[in-house]
C-alpha cells in the first residue's frame, strides 16, 4: 500500500465544486473514482468587482489593476508583492490584449516576460507590466477562473518579495468564472450575454398608474442579468436607471406610457397608465387580478442593446493526503 500524495492526482481541484472523475498514477498503474465537491462556506468568498479602476493611481509604471470583493471574510489585507508565486494566479487569471483573439495567462505571460508579478494592495491586485510591447492601456479583457484563492500575510511586505510567508486566506476562493472588459471610461465592466435573456425582469414593479407630475416608482422591481461568462446577477433598479420619461417625471396622459429602464448599457421597456393630475384614479392601488402582473403596466418588451460595458470544499471522498499545499491591481 501506499498514502495517495497531491502529485499523484489528476483532475483535483479543492477550490471548486461539482463532480469529478479522479485520477490516480503510481508506479506507472492508474485508478479513477467519483467524488463530489460541494461549498462548504457558500456565504464566505471573493468575487470580482465590476465597474472598479483599470488603472492603479501610480505614475511612471504599468500599473494594471483588478479589484476584489470580499464578502463574509474579515482577515486583513496586506500590501504584499508577489502574490503569484502564493497563489494559483498564473492558472487563473488571463488576459486579452489589443487585437487578440485568444486569452493568454499570466503563466504564459510571465514567460514571454510581459508582466513581471501580481502586487496585492488591501482589496487591489496590482499586475506589473514593465514590457513596452504590453501595455496596460491595451489590455481589453481579464477572465479569473473559478478556484483562484488569494493569500494573507502576517505583516506589509511591500517592495520585497515574502511569498514564501504568505499562507491560503481561508475562504477568499473566487466560486465562478468572471470575465470584465475594459471600457471606455477606465472601468472593468462585467460582459452580459448575448443571447436574448440576457436582461429579464423577474419582478415587475409595484406601483403601475400615476398621475402627470408623479415620478416614477420602482419599488418592487428585480431584473435579472445573465453574463457572458455563465453567471447571473439579480439586481435592484432604482430611479437613476430611467432614462424614459425624462428625469422620472411624467408629462404625458395615457393608457400606455413608455417607461425605460437602463440597466448595465440594457434596457427593459414597460408601459403604465398616467391620469390628468388632480382627477381620480380608480387604479391607484393598484389592486390587479394578477398579483405578479402589471395589467395596465404589462412588460411590453426586453431590448437588449450594445453592452457597455480552507474552506470552500466538502469532500464526498476522503483522500490521505501529504501536505504539499484565498478579493482590484
Amino acid at each position: 500500500t501506499a498514502d495517495i500524495t497531491e502529485a499523484m492526482l489528476g483532475n483535483y481541484d479543492r477550490f471548486t465544486v461539482g463532480q469529478k472523475t479522479i485520477t490516480v498514477s503510481h508506479l506507472g498503474f492508474e485508478a479513477t473514482f467519483n467524488v463530489t465537491y460541494t461549498d462548504a462556506n457558500p456565504d464566505k468568498n471573493i468575487e470580482i468587482s465590476s465597474n472598479s479602476n483599470v488603472f492603479f493611481d501610480q505614475e511612471n509604471t504599468q500599473p494594471l489593476c483588478l479589484t476584489l470583493q470580499y464578502n463574509g471574510i474579515n482577515d486583513s489585507r496586506k500590501a504584499i508583492w508577489y502574490i503569484d508565486l502564493a497563489t494559483n494566479a498564473d492558472t487563473h487569471i488571463w488576459l486579452l490584449y489589443g487585437d487578440d483573439t485568444e486569452y493568454k495567462s499570466i503563466g504564459e505571460l510571465k514567460t514571454l516576460g510581459y508582466v513581471t508579478r501580481i502586487n496585492a494592495y488591501g482589496d487591489t491586485l496590482i499586475f506589473n507590466l514593465d514590457n513596452d510591447a504590453y501595455l496596460k492601456e491595451n489590455v481589453k479583457r481579464i477572465k479569473v477562473l473559478a478556484g483562484f484563492y488569494m493569500c494573507a500575510a502576517a505583516a506589509d511586505s511591500w517592495g520585497v518579495d515574502g511569498s514564501a510567508n504568505y499562507t491560503e486566506m481561508p475562504n477568499a476562493i473566487l466560486r465562478h468564472n468572471t470575465i470584465v472588459e475594459n471600457n471606455t471610461r477606465g472601468r472593468w465592466v462585467r460582459l452580459l450575454s448575448s443571447a436574448d435573456d440576457a436582461l429579464t425582469v423577474i419582478f415587475n414593479p409595484t406601483k403601475t398608474t400615476y398621475k402627470v407630475g408623479d415620478t416614477i416608482d420602482l419599488t418592487g422591481m428585480v431584473v435579472r442579468l445573465k453574463y457572458e461568462d455563465g453567471g447571473t446577477e439579480d439586481v435592484i433598479p432604482n430611479a437613476n436607471n430611467v432614462t424614459k420619461p425624462l428625469n422620472g417625471e411624467f408629462t404625458e396622459v395615457g393608457d400606455a406610457i413608455e417607461v425605460t429602464v437602463n440597466v448595465n448599457g440594457q434596457q427593459v421597456k414597460f408601459n403604465v397608465k398616467v391620469t390628468a393630475a388632480g382627477t381620480d384614479n380608480d387604479d391607484d392601488d393598484n389592486d390587479d387580478d394578477d398579483d405578479n402582473g402589471l395589467s395596465g403596466g404589462e412588460i411590453a418588451g426586453i431590448i437588449v442593446g450594445s453592452v457597455a460595458g480552507a474552506g470552500i470544499i466538502g469532500a464526498g471522498v476522503f483522500l490521505f493526503i501529504k501536505k504539499k499545499r484565498k478579493k482590484s491591481i
